[in-house]
């Protein structure tokens, strides 16, 4: 991304044979400003120099399919994949990123496939897994980690989304039983009837002021609501755009920003919001989102059936009608003139 809010294209090495894309699940800045990008293809690290290191199975990684990455309060950097936890060797001492350590097996659990990664206040690595979730014992170095699962007190066995909120309480989001708030004196479970709109957690996230927001999906509707917890309760919304215009993606399809700015991910592009409170997204429209015009075209060509040139006729006809030349600028358009929401 470069000053302004425009972003450039930086490429990654062609798909490994047999893919023809790369799918990217995670993205995170080390301390040495190098871009790390988890895919479903291994991890790739964008340098300074705009050199990209792709690390794969060969360099140690239990699996390619990376689902998560986490930069610590110690400067570690860990990645989450399907067979294990990952701890990373970033290069910033000299020499190349790669595998440092792997957690294949922890508490005599095999294979632990890890979804997401969070770090408490203490400074405990917890990793949302298949099996529930993964905990570093505080203080253990090397790192010595515990499994939590439903014997423990969870409410499903698969937990999909983690946060720390400003009280050091750990927010679990679940496959299909909502969200757990974890503390020292136990779990507490919230659900449909505690003002969520679905049990299906896709995120987790606490925002500038501390709220925490649970992003769900309806399998009814598939829209995506945004469920900001009150302190008592969670209050579902729908955001403008990014809730009735869903896209994949789980960890990172909400973020906001240092300066307060909302970005989500939906499927006509990259929204901005401006700084409002969380709770105030379902009234707000993004300023701006953002597209690569060519693979747009090309996605929906595909999922419409026709080509990328009857897509091209159809795109210059709607500019020419609402006098935009870009497609960034016929949602901006069509936003303000409330043709879409």
């Amino acid at each position: 991304m470069l000053s302004g809010h425009k972003f450039r294209r930086q490429p990654l090495l062609a798909p490994p044979p047999g893919w023809d894309r790369i799918e990217v699940s995670d993205v995170l800045e080390d301390a040495g400003r190098k871009l790390w990008v988890a895919t479903t293809t291994g991890i790739y690290v964008i340098g300074n120099d705009g050199g990209v290191q792709h690390i794969t199975k060969e360099d140690g990684l239990p699996n390619e399919w990376v689902n998560a990455l986490l930069l610590d309060k110690y400067g570690r950097l860990w990645a989450g994949t399907r067979d294990g936890l990952v701890l990373m060797r970033d290069g910033n001492q000299g020499g190349r990123c790669g595998v440092q350590q792997v957690y294949r097996e922890i508490e005599g659990v095999k294979r632990v496939s890890v979804a997401a990664l969070a770090e408490g206040l203490d400074r405990a690595i917890w990793a949302g897994a298949s099996v529930g979730i993964v905990r570093s014992l505080t203080g253990s170095r090397p790192a010595l980690f515990q499994v939590l699962t439903r014997a423990q007190g969870l409410i499903d066995r698969s937990i999909t989304a983690l946060a720390t909120d400003s009280a050091g309480n750990v927010w679990a989001g679940t496959e299909g039983a909502g969200v757990m708030k974890i503390q020292p004196a136990g779990f507490t479970t919230f659900r449909e009837q505690d003002g969520l709109a679905s049990d299906r957690v896709f995120s987790v996230l606490a925002d500038r002021t501390g709220a925490v927001l649970a992003v769900t999906i309806s399998s009814a509707t598939t829209r995506r609501f945004v469920n900001v917890f009150d302190g008592v309760k969670f209050r579902a919304q729908v955001p403008k755009v990014f809730g009735d215009h869903p896209t994949w993606g789980q960890h990172q399809i909400l973020l906001q920003s240092r300066i307060g700015e909302w970005w989500a991910a939906s499927a006509v592009g990259l929204c901005r919001f401006p700084p409002v409170k969380a709770a105030d997204l379902a009234r707000t429209q993004p300023k701006a989102c953002l597209f690569a015009e060519g693979h747009q075209n090309k996605t929906a060509a595909a999922e419409l059936g026709i080509s990328i040139h009857t897509v091209g006729f159809h795109l210059r006809s709607i500019y020419e009608k609402l006098h935009v030349h870009t497609r960034s600028e016929a949602v901006a358009r069509a936003l303000r003139d409330g043709l879409i929401h």
